[in-house]
């Protein structure tokens, strides 16, 4: 996993969300399963990096 050094709040909770998805995921896929879990965890991933990029 790759962190960026950056002084945006907004970042720094999304590196966190990232940092820790493993916990998150396994909360997540009570109530969603694992799929949907994943497939939000890619899109939000794909936003930051993608944001990062530009």
């Amino acid at each position: 996993m790759i962190a960026s050094e950056s002084c945006s709040p907004v970042t720094s909770v999304f590196t966190l969300i990232l940092t820790n998805w493993k916990e998150l995921e396994y909360r997540l896929s009570e109530p969603f399963k694992s799929s949907q879990a994943r497939n939000t965890y890619y899109f939000v991933k794909v936003q930051v990096y993608g944001n990062q990029a530009l």
